[in-house]
């Protein structure tokens, strides 16, 4: 008999079957090595036998562990540019701005917003920077520069996040600045 683990990685291979099987997904059943009578039982199997064949070991797991490293580090950065999205938005980021810089498109924009409790975007063009402003923007743009060309997209994110804690402006406003300047 298996360990509880196993009992619940087999389970979850069973429901995979069964689900493949119910798609008509043959490419995923040939990769799990099953033929087409083991996969009409397992389609066709009552609850007690599900229960009881979970018990069994009728699979080897094995983890490609480079392949495993490269979608966790995927995965991760992700996750960092979404956490990275949402402080843009929480600090004015345009839907133009996000979309230039990551691809964002107008409707999840504003699904963002609505998660993060904020009130709809304004439309049009942000207003220029004043001249107070522009000073400001110049401090902190002495202080932080620009990454440079080939960064990757955290790090452009991260720019803008610093500048807009650094002078407390809009993102939209420095972005539109910025555009101006370059």
């Amino acid at each position: 008999m298996e360990s509880q683990l196993n009992c619940e990685l087999n389970a979850c291979l069973l429901r995979c079957v069964i689900n493949a099987s119910n798609e008509y997904d043959h490419q995923t059943l040939r990769d799990l090595g099953l033929n087409t009578v083991l996969v009409d039982r397992a389609k066709n199997m009552n609850a007690d036998v599900f229960s009881r064949l979970s018990r069994f070991s009728i699979a080897n797991i094995t983890f490609d562990s480079h392949r495993f490293g490269l979608m966790l580090d995927f995965v991760e950065q992700e996750r960092e540019m979404d956490i990275l999205v949402n402080k843009m938005i929480q600090l004015d980021a345009s839907q133009s701005m996000l979309g230039d810089l990551t691809g964002i498109d107008p409707r999840e924009y504003r699904d963002r917003r609505k998660a993060l409790n904020m009130p709809p975007a304004s439309q049009g063009r942000p207003q220029n920077l004043d001249d107070q402003q522009t000073i400001i923007l110049y401090e902190a743009l002495s202080k932080y520069p620009e990454p440079k060309a080939g960064s990757s997209t955290n790090d452009m994110l991260n720019w803008y996040c610093q500048l807009g804690a650094e002078t407390e402006l809009p993102l939209a406003k420095i972005w539109q600045q910025n555009l101006n300047f370059g």
